[in-house]
C-alpha cells in the first residue's frame, strides 16, 4: 500500500467513527491530527515510533508525519479531528507542540484541563466537517482552544536536529519510491540516487513504515498490476509496466501474496 500524501476537499473536520481490526494504511497530510480512542485502545506508528493508545488518552499528530493506525478488535469506536496548522498562526504565537501520546490518566488528573476538553470535544462535534475554501471562525476557535490547552499542560519535548534530519530523509525516500518503483530500482540504487547509506536507508524505512523497503515496492508494483489487468492490460503488459523484471516473477509474487493467479484475478 503506498505511504501517501493524503488530500482532502475538507478543511477542517472533527468526527465520532468506528474502524474494525487491521492495519490502516500509511500516510501523511498537511494538517494536525488528533485522535481519541473511545472504548478499545488504538495502535499508532508516527514517525518511526510506535504508541500504544488506550480508552481515553489523546494522540497528537503533527503536519507532514507519516502515520497509521492499527486496531486490534472490531467495532473500534474513537473521536477524530484533523485542522490545518495555519490558523494556530492566527493566534499570534509560535504554537509549541504537544507530546505526541497524553493519556487518560494524565488528563483526568487535571480535572480543570479534564472539564475543559471534553467541552471543546462535544461543540466541535456540533461543528462537524468544513469544506475547503469555506471560513468557520467558530471552528477555527475551537480547534485552537483544543490545541493549545493540550500544549500548555502536556508540551513536548525538544526534537533534536538528527531526528528531524531523520525525518526529512525518509521522506525523500518515500517520494522517490512512490515516483520510480515501475523502474529496476533496488535498495542500493535508490540509496545512490539520494545519497544515503545504503544500511542507514534500509533501517530508516523500516523504522519509520514498520516494513522492509522492497516489501513496499513490491506492494506498490502488485497495486499497479491489478489496476492495469482491471482496466485490461494483458498480464504480461501489466507485469513489466509495473516494474516487475519477468512475467515468471510477477506470477510467482502475485500467486503467494494474493492466493490467486493473474490470469484468475483479471477474468473477475
Amino acid at each position: 500500500m503506498e505511504i501517501v500524501q493524503e488530500r482532502s476537499l475538507t478543511e477542517m473536520v472533527f468526527y465520532r467513527g468506528s474502524w474494525d481490526s487491521g492495519l490502516r494504511p500509511f500516510h501523511r497530510h498537511d494538517k494536525l491530527e488528533v485522535l481519541f480512542p473511545l472504548d478499545k485502545p488504538i495502535t499508532v506508528l508516527l514517525d518511526g515510533r510506535r504508541y500504544e493508545a488506550a480508552a481515553g488518552d489523546a494522540v497528537v499528530i503533527g503536519e507532514q508525519a507519516v502515520h497509521a493506525f492499527e486496531v486490534a478488535e472490531d467495532g473500534t469506536s474513537f473521536l477524530l479531528g484533523q485542522f490545518p496548522y495555519s490558523i494556530l498562526l492566527g493566534c499570534g504565537v509560535v504554537p509549541p507542540p504537544v507530546r505526541p501520546l497524553v493519556t487518560a490518566a494524565e488528563i483526568g488528573a487535571r480535572e480543570t484541563v479534564s472539564v475543559q476538553l471534553e467541552a471543546l470535544k462535544t461543540a466541535l462535534l456540533c461543528e462537524g466537517r468544513v469544506v475547503r475554501g469555506e471560513k468557520s471562525p467558530l471552528a477555527q476557535s475551537l480547534f485552537s482552544a483544543l490545541y493549545f490547552l493540550l500544549a500548555r499542560h502536556f508540551p513536548a519535548e525538544a526534537v533534536g536536529a538528527s531526528e528531524e534530519k531523520e525525518r526529512q530523509e525518509f521522506h525523500k525516500i518515500v517520494s522517490y519510491v512512490n515516483e520510480h518503483y515501475t523502474e529496476p530500482v533496488t535498495v542500493g540504487s535508490i540509496a545512490s540516487a539520494l545519497y544515503i547509506d545504503r544500511g542507514k536507508l534500509s533501517r530508516l524505512f523500516l523504522a519509520y513504515s514498520g516494513q522492509p523497503l522492497t516489501s513496499y515496492i513490491t506492494a506498490l508494483r502488485l497495486a499497479r498490476a491489478a489496476q492495469l489487468l482491471r482496466e485490461g492490460a494483458s498480464v504480461t503488459a501489466a507485469a513489466l509496466e509495473s516494474g516487475f523484471q519477468s512475467v515468471r516473477t510477477f506470477h510467482d509474487v502475485y500467486r503467494r501474496t494474493q492466493n490467486t493467479t493473474p490470469r484468475a484475478a483479471k477474468k473477475l
